[in-house]
């Protein structure tokens, strides 16, 4: 049998970053062991709070959500404390809604328990990090954009090395130039994408020689940038 979910959220994709009664919309769901439907997409129109923690606010949604089991968002205000006598409160590390329910449905067992009881727990989502490996590194390092050309490091052909040692990571990259004046925009990129992914911070050494090249990029990097190779760039 399906329980019935409520998401908060702003953008209908992920999780909104405030309290679930501050989001913008709350998407229902109908969620089992094999599948996750979407029902419905309510706007929040309750009021703002007369005070933090106000009990109206908390009524009144609780009276639109009426019918549903379990609350999810990212983070919950301190009127958590009485929804959960209603519902089973859910918090959520994994921004996607989507990617969210999925690991839900790993609950459902807990979360059917839960609903037998007057005061329910809090259940908690965890994001899992992918394993420290030079093929996720790479994968992630696809996410950090230059910004100048607006193509991916790695399809740049600005990535080295990745070295995986133990729990530690070491980063070899270089610039489109020596000189690039973005090169300390992208090194703060990579470090945080790293430590986003992987929770580590990332041994990251500048190299040179040899020096950046457009022949280094991929395929889909030199037809997104318009390269044809270093002779048509000479015939120009």
């Amino acid at each position: 049998m399906a329980i019935k979910i409520a998401c908060g959220t702003n953008d209908g994709t992920n999780f909104t970053k405030e309290h679930f009664g501050d989001s913008k919309f709350f998407l229902i769901y109908d969620l089992d062991e094999n599948s996750f439907v979407l029902r419905e997409k309510i706007e929040n129109k309750t009021e703002e709070e007369e005070v933090h923690g106000d009990p109206k606010k908390a009524a009144k949604i609780a009276e639109i959500l009426n019918g549903i089991d379990v609350l999810v968002a990212f983070a919950m205000g301190p009127n958590i404390t009485r929804m959960k006598k209603k519902f089973v409160p859910v918090i959520s590390r994994i921004e996607n809604i989507e990617s969210a329910l999925k690991k839900l449905q790993e609950k459902l067992p807990e979360i059917k328990e839960e609903l037998q009881k007057e005061d329910k727990k809090i259940i908690f989502l965890k994001e899992e990090k992918p394993e420290l490996t030079k093929e996720n590194v790479l994968s992630a390092l696809k996410e950090v954009i230059d910004p100048e050309i607006k193509v991916n490091l790695v399809d740049l052909g600005l990535i080295y090395g990745v070295e995986i040692e133990d729990d530690k990571v070491k980063i070899k990259l270089t610039f489109t130039t020596p000189t690039c004046p973005l090169g300390m925009m992208i090194l703060a990129a990579v470090e945080s994408k790293i430590k986003e992914k992987f929770n580590v911070d990332p041994d990251i050494e500048l190299i040179f020689d040899p020096p950046w090249t457009p022949d280094r990029m991929s395929e889909e990097a030199k037809r997104l940038t318009g390269y044809k190779g270093e002779q048509s760039a000479q015939d120009k």
